[in-house]
């Protein structure tokens, strides 16, 4: 069984994402560590992490979700 939990800040999922091993794939053009505290701060989204990693929903509208791995 996968145990997740929901993130109420984002400590775990910027140290996952600033991981030298992780970064390369998720920074895109932006340079420097990423901070994710906006996204985890904002209640309507969700910010899941395990053992492994983490997933982020980014809600859009009522019932409709961006997900990122």
């Amino acid at each position: 069984m996968i145990e997740l939990t929901r993130e109420t800040t984002a400590d775990r999922i910027n140290a996952i994402v600033n991981h030298p091993e992780i970064l390369p794939y998720v920074r895109g053009a932006h340079t420097g560590p990423l901070d994710l505290a906006p996204v985890v701060e904002r209640g309507e989204h969700v910010v899941l992490t395990g053992e492994h990693g983490g997933i982020v929903f980014i809600k859009h509208l009522a019932g409709i979700y961006e997900a990122h791995t």
